[in-house]
C-alpha cells in the first residue's frame, strides 16, 4: 500500500518546514475521540509520509482510560496484530505547541492485506458516508461548532477545575459573560496562537464567541463539501485547542458538563444535502415542489432515531448531566426554525444554504460517530418520509422527553438493538462499540466517589 500523500506534497512540506520543526506526530483518532499515535524525529519523516507506519488494529478498541477489555475478541485474543496506518491527504501541517513548532499528520488504518480497518471510527464514518451517497444520491456538506472551557492547569483544594486568574481579568469570579468582547480580549494570546495553528493545519476555524458559562467559548468551523474532511478537522481542532491551551498554562476541556450549576458544552453539526449538480435538496429555489418536505422528512428521521443514537451523542456518564430543562441543551425530540431550544434547528440562512443543525451531541462525543449517526437518521427520514410534527415556536426545553434514554445504561442498550444504527455503523462494529462502552460504564460504577463517603459513611 502506498501513502495517500503525493511525492510533491511530501517534498514541499519537508523543504518548507523540515529544518524548523522539532518532530512530526503521526496521529489517529480513537473511539473516544482521543488523539493517539507516534512521535517521529524529522530525519524519519520522509519514510513515514511515503510508507506509513505500523499500528495495532485493535488500538481503536481502547476505552477512555487507555485500557483494552478485548471486546468480542479484538485485542489480546487475536494476538494484537499490527496493521498499517497511512497519511490522510490534506492533513499534513504545522502547529505551535507548548514546546515549540512541530508537525502533525492524521493517519487512517488498514489491515496488512489492504482491507480498511472497520474498528477505526474514521473508517466507520467513511463507510456511512459512502452508503448515504449511494442510497440518496446526495453528498452532504457539513460544518461543526464546538463549545469548550478554559481552566487553570492547577485544580482547587477539592480537586475541581477553576478559572484561570489571567491578566486583565476580574479574578476567579464565576460570572457568565456571553458574547462579551472584552472577555475574548483577555484570552486573545491563546486564541491568536490557536488560529495560527489552525491555519498551519488547514483547519478553517472562523467565528469565536464567549458562551453562557464563565470560561466557556465556542468556535465555528467552516462548512466543507466533504463531510469526512469536516469530521477530520473537528477531531484535530479539539487536539489543537488542548495543545495550545497547555502552552498558555491553561487546560482546555470539552467535557459535556464540568459543573452541575453551569451550562454544558455541545457539538453542533450543520448539514445540507447537495446533489451531483450542486443543488441543495433543502433549497426551495432549486426544488420548489419538494424542498420543504425533504427538510421536514430529514428532521423527522433525526427525531425518530434520536433515542437510537443517544449512546453516541452522549458517550459517557457525565454527558447525560448536560440534558437538563432550560439549560440550552435539548431534552426532547423537537425541531423548529430559528429556535435554540430544540434538538434539530433550522437556522436563519439563505435558501441556497438551507440546512439542519443537530444540537444533541456533547462536545466530547466522537465527531466521526456523530456524523455516521446523523447520516443514518436523515437517510431513515427521507426513505420513510418521517413526520417531525409541528415546528416548535416557543421553549422546547422546559420538560424532559420520557421517550429518550437519558441515562448511560439505557442508551447503550437501545443503541445496541438499533437496526438503523447497525446498518450505518456496521453489523460487526456496533456490538464492539457497545461492548467497550458498557465495560467502561461498569468500571466507572465500580469506583467509590467522595460524595458517597460524605453522604453515607
Amino acid at each position: 500500500m502506498s501513502s495517500g500523500l503525493s511525492d510533491q506534497e511530501i517534498n514541499e512540506f519537508l523543504k518548507d518546514h523540515g529544518a524548523e520543526l522539532g518532530h512530526l506526530d503521526a496521529v489517529v483518532v480513537d473511539l473516544n475521540g482521543i488523539v493517539r499515535g507516534k512521535r517521529y524525529p524529522m530525519d524519519q519523516a520522509a519514510k513515514l509520509l511515503s510508507e506509513g507506519m505500523n499500528y495495532p488494529t485493535a488500538a481503536f478498541t481502547l476505552d477512555v482510560t487507555g485500557d483494552c477489555a478485548d471486546p468480542l475478541g479484538n485485542g489480546f485474543s487475536d494476538g494484537d496484530p499490527d496493521g498499517v496506518a497511512l497519511p490522510v491527504p490534506g492533513t499534513l501541517g504545522v502547529l505551535d505547541g507548548a514546546h515549540g513548532r512541530s508537525g502533525m499528520v492524521l493517519m487512517t488504518s488498514f489491515h496488512r492485506d489492504g482491507r480498511v480497518n472497520r474498528l477505526e471510527p474514521r473508517q466507520v464514518a467513511a463507510g456511512a458516508l459512502e452508503k448515504f451517497t449511494e442510497k440518496t444520491g446526495m453528498t452532504p456538506m457539513v460544518a461543526f461548532e464546538l463549545e469548550f472551557f478554559l481552566f487553570d492547569e492547577e485544580r482547587d483544594a477539592e480537586g475541581m477545575p477553576h478559572l484561570p486568574d489571567i491578566p486583565g481579568g476580574a479574578g476567579r469570579k464565576w460570572l457568565p459573560q456571553v458574547y462579551d468582547i472584552m472577555e475574548l480580549d483577555r484570552y486573545q494570546p491563546f486564541f491568536s496562537d490557536l488560529y495560527r495553528s489552525c491555519e498551519g493545519m488547514g483547519i478553517p476555524a472562523t467565528v469565536t464567541i464567549c458562551e453562557f458559562a464563565p470560561g466557556q467559548f465556542e468556535v465555528n468551523l467552516a462548512h466543507h463539501a466533504d463531510a469526512l474532511v469536516a469530521a477530520d478537522q473537528c477531531s484535530l481542532f479539539r487536539h489543537l485547542v488542548k495543545m495550545v491551551a497547555r502552552k498558555h498554562g491553561l487546560q482546555a476541556s470539552f467535557l459535556s458538563k464540568p459543573f452541575i450549576d453551569q451550562i454544558g458544552s455541545g457539538m453542533h453539526l450543520h448539514i445540507s444535502l447537495p446533489d451531483g449538480q450542486g443543488r441543495n435538496l433543502f433549497d426551495p429555489s432549486a426544488f420548489p415542489e419538494t424542498a420543504k418536505a425533504s427538510l421536514a422528512h430529514a428532521a423527522g428521521g433525526l427525531l425518530d432515531t434520536m433515542a437510537d443514537g443517544m449512546g453516541i451523542f452522549a458517550p459517557n456518564l457525565n454527558a447525560f448531566r448536560r440534558f437538563q430543562p432550560n439549560a440550552t441543551a435539548p431534552v426532547g425530540r423537537s425541531w423548529g426554525h430559528n429556535n435554540r431550544s430544540v434538538a434539530v434547528r433550522v437556522p436563519l440562512c439563505e435558501d441556497s444554504s438551507m440546512r439542519l443543525e443537530h444540537r444533541v451531541a456533547g462536545a466530547d462525543a466522537n465527531p466521526y460517530m456523530v456524523l455516521a449517526a446523523v447520516l443514518a437518521g436523515i437517510d431513515y427520514g427521507l426513505a420513510h418520509q418521517c413526520d417531525p410534527g409541528v415546528p416548535v415556536t416557543g421553549n422546547a426545553g422546559e420538560a424532559t422527553d420520557t421517550g429518550l434514554p437519558l441515562n448511560w445504561r439505557d442508551a447503550l442498550e437501545i443503541l445496541g438493538q438499533s437496526t438503523v444504527m447497525k446498518e450505518y455503523l456496521g453489523a460487526d462494529y456496533l456490538p464492539v462499540y457497545c461492548a467497550i462502552k458498557e465495560a467502561e460504564r461498569e468500571k466507572f460504577m465500580a469506583t467509590i466517589s467522595r460524595q458517597e463517603i460524605d453522604w453515607y459513611l
